[in-house]
């Protein structure tokens, strides 16, 4: 099965059972091994004990999935300091304050996402308009924790 497929079949359907979106999912082979790492994450934040759930839950459906393969499931959160690597994580993070960075652009855009489909990301401007950026224009994104703590 390939990884999109276990996604797909397995990983997405038990994490919105569980209430949690998936943020990313990646692989890595080394030695035999198969790793799979598995960021999630909700509204009201990942604790280690929301990891260890959807790990507990996840580990053995996947074993199965991906036999014969040598399988470590590793789980956790986004992180304080992560920098946005998909369109994927602009929906999750809906409601959350952000800053990005535009191609040929020096200065960081401000505000909260409140929209993302696959093409563009909206976000509400502190100055009360919004911002559609095209996500093929985006250099980098991340939270935006100075307005964050001031919420």
């Amino acid at each position: 099965m390939t990884l999109k497929e276990v996604e797909k079949q397995e990983i997405l359907p038990l994490l919105d059972k569980m209430g949690v979106s998936l943020v990313e999912l990646s692989q890595s082979n080394s030695r035999g091994k198969v790793t799979l790492h598995i960021v999630i994450y909700k509204r009201d934040g990942i604790s280690i004990d929301d990891c260890t759930e959807v790990h507990r839950a996840l580990a053995p459906r996947l074993e199965v999935a991906m036999a014969p393969a040598d399988l470590y499931v590793e789980v956790s959160s986004p992180g304080l300091n992560r920098k946005f690597k998909s369109e994927r994580e602009y929906r999750a993070f809906r409601g959350r304050a952000v800053k990005i960075l535009v191609e040929d652009q020096s200065e960081w855009h401000r505000g909260i996402i409140s929209d993302a489909d696959d093409d563009s990301v909206t976000l509400d401007l502190p100055e009360g308009e919004k911002m559609k950026i095209a996500f093929n224009s985006i250099k980098k994104g991340k939270f935006d924790y100075e307005r964050e703590s001031r919420k």
